[in-house]
C-alpha cells in the first residue's frame, strides 16, 4: 500500500495550506473536468505553489515519530509529517468529495471490502477473462448434476421387467437421471447463450468492416434494437431450450419417464414458460420501436443542435488556457480551467497549430435510453474560486447563474478584459477549418451583423444551458409516460399468457367465462371511459405531441410554461408562479400555441392620438419610429410599420404599430424588453412632436334640485349593530 507525506508548519491550523519551495507535478481535480496536470514554471508566478491534501485518516503516533526523525535531519523549522493511507486502486472512488468529511465505513462494506482483498490476493479468478469464468461456471454446474446422474446410475440397479410392469411403480432411478441431465444442459445452455448473445454485436461490427468497409447507419440502427432486447432474445433462447430438451429427455434417452403422470404437465408448462417468454419479448420490442422513433421525431435535432453548441462552448474554453495560465489566488490555491475527457485526450495528442474541436452535426440515431445519456456527454463545466463547502454543494451546473459565470469567463477569455465585442476572427485560432469556427460564430451571431456584443453572447450561452435542462427533463417525462405504457402492455401480455395456458392445459376458457360475465360487464361501466380516456390521452401525447417540458405555450390567451407532462394530465407554471394542473381531456379540446416551436414572431401594440394631429407629423411620427426599429437591429427584425387603422368620433385617431422579434417569445423575460424599449422610446417621439391627445369638451348639465327633497329623511338600511331605524 502506497504512502503519501504531507509536511505542514507546527503552527499551522490542522488542515490548513503549505507552502512547497520544490516545483512538482500538481494534479488538481476540479468540478465537473477531468484532471489535469500542471507543472509549476518560471512563468507561472514564481516557485511557491500551494496544495490542499485530500481528507485523510491521521495517526498521532506515526505523526509525533515522524516529527522527531525529521528534527535530527533538518533542524530549522520544527516540522510534524501526517501519514495519509491511498486507497487501492479497485476500492478508490473518484466521485468522493476531498472536501467533504471521511465517514466511516459500515459493517457490510468492511466485509465486502475484506472479501475482495481475499479473493484478490488468494486466487486468479479476478484475472480471468469474462469468458474464462463463465465457461468455468457453466463447466462446474453441468459437472455437478452430471455427476449426480452418473451416481444414480452406477448405484441404483436397473429395475426389471416385472417392476415396470406394476401399477404403482416409480422409476426413481430413470427420474432422477432425466432430471439431472435436464438440469446440467439447461445450465450449460445459459451461459453459453449469454456469450453468444453478447458476441454478435461484435461478430457483426467485424464482418460488416470486413465485406461492407464499414458500418452503415441501417446496421447500426439494428445492432442498438438487439442491444436494448439481447436480455429477452436470451430469455426466449433459454425457454425454446428448455422445452425442446425436456421432449428429447423424455422421448428418448429416458422414455419411461414419459409413462409418469407429471411429465405431460411438465411439458405443458415448458410450453407456457416459451410463449410467455415470446409475448415478453414482443412486448418490449413494441415499446422500443415506440420510443426510439418517438424520440428521432422529437428529439433528435434538437440533442443534436444542443451537442453541437455544446461542443463550440467546449473548443472556446480553451481560450482560457491559452490566454489565462492558472495563477495563484487568495487563498493560494491553483485555478484552471479543462473541459471533457475526449478534448483534453485530443488537445494532449495534436500540436498547438491544429488544435481545435470539429464540431459538426452527427446523424447517428439514438435509441431512447442512450439519447438520454448522449445529452450529458458533453458539459462545459467551470472551476469555481475557492469556496466554502457549503457554497460548493450549492453550486448547480445548469443554473443561469452558473451559465452566466461562465458566458463572463468566455467573452473575456476571448476578446479581452476592456473589449464589448466579439468578432469573427477571434474564433478561429480554437477550430481546425475556417468554415467550422464560422458556423460556430454563427451559432451566437442572432441578429448576423457580423460580431458579437456581450449580452447577446450571455443570452445565447443561457439558452444552451436552458435547453439542456430542458431535453433532460423532456426524456424523463417520456421515460415516465412509456414506462406507463409498458405496465399497460405487461397486463395484456399476461392476460394473453393467461387464455393461451389455460388453453394449452385444455381448460374450457369459454366455460369459465361465464359466470365471470356480469362482473365483466360491470367492470366496463367502472373502466370503460378511463380506458377510452387513457388512450386518447397516449395519443395526444406521442402522436399530437403539442408540447416538451420547458416550452411556452400559449392556451386561452395565456402564456404558461410546461412544467411536468404525463398521459393523464400536464402541470403548467403561470407568470405569477401558481401551478396549473390540466387534464389531457381538456388540453384536447383547447388551441394551443407552442411559442419555442414557432419562428419569428411580432405584436401589436395599439394607441391613439389626437384627431387634430396634422398629417405631416403624422408621417414624421411613421419615418421615426420606422428609423428607430430598423436601428435595433439586434432585437427586432426588418418589416416594422406604422398604420392608422380607425377614427373614433371624429375625436381620436387609432394607430397601430407592428413591431417584429428576432426569435420566438421562448424568453418571455427579453420579449418584454424589447418591448419596454419600444414604449420608451415612442413615448419620447411623441414628446418630441409634441403629438398628444386630450379628452373632447363635455357637455355639462345639472339637474335643478327639488325644495321638497330636503325634507326628506334618508332611513338607512342596515342588520349591523348601532344602525338607527
Amino acid at each position: 500500500m502506497k504512502k503519501s507525506v504531507r509536511i505542514k508548519e507546527k503552527d499551522e491550523d490542522e488542515g490548513g495550506l503549505l507552502q512547497d519551495a520544490s516545483p512538482m507535478p500538481v494534479r488538481q481535480e476540479l468540478d465537473g473536468h477531468h484532471l489535469v496536470d500542471m507543472t509549476p514554471s518560471s512563468e507561472q508566478g514564481g516557485d511557491d505553489y500551494f496544495w490542499r491534501s485530500s481528507a485523510s485518516q491521521v495517526d498521532p503516533s506515526w505523526d509525533n515519530n515522524m516529527e522527531a526523525h525529521l528534527d535530527e535531519k533538518a533542524p530549522e523549522p520544527a516540522v510534524t509529517e501526517e501519514r495519509i493511507e491511498e486507497d487501492d486502486d479497485e476500492d478508490f472512488d473518484w466521485d468522493a468529495d476531498p472536501d467533504q468529511p471521511k465517514r466511516r465505513p459500515t459493517t457490510r462494506q468492511r466485509i465486502t471490502a475484506a472479501i475482495r482483498r481475499r479473493r484478490r490476493y488468494c486466487c486468479c479468478w479476478a484475472y480471468l477473462s469474462p469468458f474464462m469464468k463463465r465457461l468455468i461456471i457453466a463447466v462446474l454446474g453441468s459437472g455437478v448434476f452430471i455427476t449426480i446422474a452418473i451416481c444414480f446410475y452406477a448405484y441404483f440397479p436397473r429395475p426389471s421387467d416385472e417392476e415396470k410392469a406394476q401399477p404403482g411403480f416409480k422409476n426413481v432411478r430413470s427420474n432422477v437421471q432425466c432430471w439431472m441431465y435436464w438440469a446440467a444442459a439447461l445450465w450449460h445452455i445459459f451461459w453459453l447463450t449469454t456469450m453468444v448473445v453478447e458476441l454478435v454485436p461484435s461478430v457483426v461490427s467485424l464482418w460488416t468492416k470486413i465485406f461492407k468497409g464499414r458500418r452503415s447507419e441501417r446496421v447500426k440502427s439494428h445492432m442498438e434494437y438487439y442491444m436494448t432486447l439481447r436480455r429477452y432474445i436470451g430469455l426466449v433462447i433459454v425457454s425454446a431450450f428448455n422445452w425442446g430438451c425436456w421432449a428429447f429427455l423424455t422421448d428418448y434417452p429416458f422414455d419411461s419417464v414419459k409413462d409418469q403422470g407429471y411429465s405431460g404437465y411438465v411439458f405443458k408448462a415448458f410450453a407456457c414458460v416459451f410463449v410467455a417468454c415470446c409475448f415478453l419479448l414482443v412486448q418490449k420490442t413494441i415499446i422500443q420501436i415506440i420510443a426510439t422513433r418517438f424520440n428521432r421525431f422529437a428529439f433528435d435535432t434538437r440533442l443534436r443542435e444542443n451537442r453541437y453548441a455544446l461542443k463550440i462552448l467546449d473548443a472556446l474554453s480553451q481560450s482560457e488556457v491559452k490566454h489565462h495560465e492558472p495563477t495563484m489566488s487568495s487563498s493560494g490555491l491553483l485555478r484552471n480551467r479543462r473541459s471533457n475527457n475526449n478534448l483534453q485526450q485530443e488537445y494532449n495528442t495534436t500540436p498547438p497549430s491544429s488544435r481545435g474541436s470539429t464540431p459538426r452535426n452527427t446523424g447517428d440515431k439514438q435509441l431512447f435510453g442512450q439519447l438520454q445519456k448522449k445529452l450529458h456527454d458533453i458539459v462545459l463545466t467551470d472551476q469555481p474560486q475557492a469556496r466554502s463547502r457549503i457554497n460548493r454543494d450549492k453550486v448547480d451546473i445548469n443554473s443561469n447563474e452558473f451559465a452566466k459565470k461562465v458566458a463572463r469567463k468566455l467573452f473575456y477569455s476571448l476578446a479581452g478584459p476592456d473589449e464589448k465585442y466579439l468578432e469573427k476572427e477571434q474564433f478561429f485560432r480554437y477550430f481546425a477549418k475556417r468554415e467550422e469556427a464560422e458556423a460556430a460564430f454563427n451559432v451566437f451571431d442572432k441578429d448576423g451583423n457580423g460580431n458579437l456584443s456581450r449580452r447577446e453572447f450571455r443570452d445565447t450561452v443561457i439558452q444552451i444551458y436552458r435547453e439542456r435542462k430542458a431535453l433532460a427533463q423532456s426524456m424523463r417525462d417520456t421515460s415516465q409516460a412509456l414506462g406507463k405504457i409498458d405496465a399497460m402492455l405487461l397486463i395484456v401480455s399476461i392476460l394473453a399468457t393467461v387464455f393461451i395456458s389455460l388453453a394449452v392445459f385444455h381448460v374450457d376458457v369459454w366455460q369459465s367465462l361465464v359466470p365471470l360475465g356480469s362482473c365483466l360487464v360491470a367492470l366496463t361501466f367502472v373502466f370503460g371511459n378511463t380506458c377510452k380516456n387513457t388512450f386518447d390521452s397516449t395519443l395526444f401525447l406521442f402522436v399530437t405531441h403539442p408540447y416538451d417540458a420547458g416550452d411556452y405555450v400559449i392556451i386561452d390567451d395565456q402564456f404558461l410554461l410546461v412544467h411536468n407532462l404525463g398521459i393523464m394530465g400536464t402541470v403548467f407554471i403561470r407568470g405569477d408562479g401558481q401551478q396549473v394542473y390540466a387534464p389531457t381531456t381538456v388540453l384536447m379540446t383547447k388551441l394551443i400555441t407552442n411559442v419555442r416551436r414557432s419562428g419569428s414572431m411580432g405584436e401589436s401594440i395599439v394607441f391613439n392620438i389626437d384627431f387634430r394631429t396634422s398629417t405631416e407629423k403624422l408621417r414624421e411620427l411613421q419615418d421615426r419610429v420606422r428609423a428607430w426599429v430598423d436601428s435595433k437591429t439586434r432585437d427586432f427584425a426588418p418589416g416594422s410599420d406604422l398604420r392608422v387603422t380607425d377614427i373614433v368620433d371624429v375625436n381620436q385617431i387609432i394607430l397601430t404599430a407592428w413591431l417584429p422579434h428576432k426569435g420566438n417569445w421562448q424568453d418571455l423575460g427579453l420579449r418584454f424588453q424589447r418591448r419596454t424599449m419600444f414604449m420608451v422610446a415612442l413615448k419620447d417621439i411623441l414628446t418630441e412632436l409634441d403629438i398628444r391627445y386630450e379628452l373632447p369638451a363635455q357637455k355639462f348639465t345639472q339637474a335643478r334640485e327639488d325644495p321638497a327633497s330636503s325634507f326628506l329623511r334618508e332611513t338607512p338600511q342596515s342588520f349591523a349593530q348601532g344602525s338607527r331605524a
